[in-house]
């Protein structure tokens, strides 16, 4: 799969969403007897929150504290939709299984950001991503191995602080 391609299929849902939320575009209703978009779990944790812990990773590579704790605010948020979209997986409870591995990772992440300290957001940034792979155990997918990245998959989006 080309490493643009999740970023761009996340980028087009972005502005079709927000031009059809300002009236810009009209989306037809879907045909009679259409199933309804249901995408799988599979699906919510590839397109909303391994690139959001992707980024996060590089963002604290760059310092860049106000983006990382935006980052990390849409991070929870993808979680806890998740959760509510699919409450049950393998007869497991999502969000309290991502609650207890993930909520004290974000917490020191969030931390580390307001304290502005590289080297506390890289523990908690490891305690995320051990988190992250401690829940794909836990669900039988231990096979699914979630890294620190060691490049950028955006291209189109600078990590490193800007003065506005």
């Amino acid at each position: 799969m080309p490493k643009y391609l999740l970023a761009s299929v996340i980028l087009a849902a972005t502005v079709s969403h927000f031009a059809t939320s300002r009236g810009e575009a009209q989306t037809p209703p879907p045909p009679e007897g259409a199933a309804p978009f249901n995408p799988s779990f599979g699906d919510l944790m590839n397109t909303l929150v391994q690139p959001r812990h992707a980024k996060l990773g590089l963002i604290g590579r760059e310092q860049n504290w106000t983006l990382a704790a935006y980052e990390i605010h849409q991070l929870k948020d993808a979680l806890m939709n998740i959760g509510k979209w699919r409450p049950r997986f393998r007869n497991m409870s999502v969000p309290d299984l991502m609650a207890t591995l993930t909520g004290e990772p974000i917490k020191a992440l969030e931390e580390a950001v307001q304290a502005e300290d590289p080297r506390r957001f890289a523990a908690a940034y490891d305690r995320m991503t051990q988190a992250c792979n401690a829940c794909h155990a836990t669900l039988g997918h231990g096979y699914i191995v979630i890294q620190t990245p060691d490049q950028s998959y955006f291209a189109n989006q600078v990590f490193r602080p800007v003065k506005p």
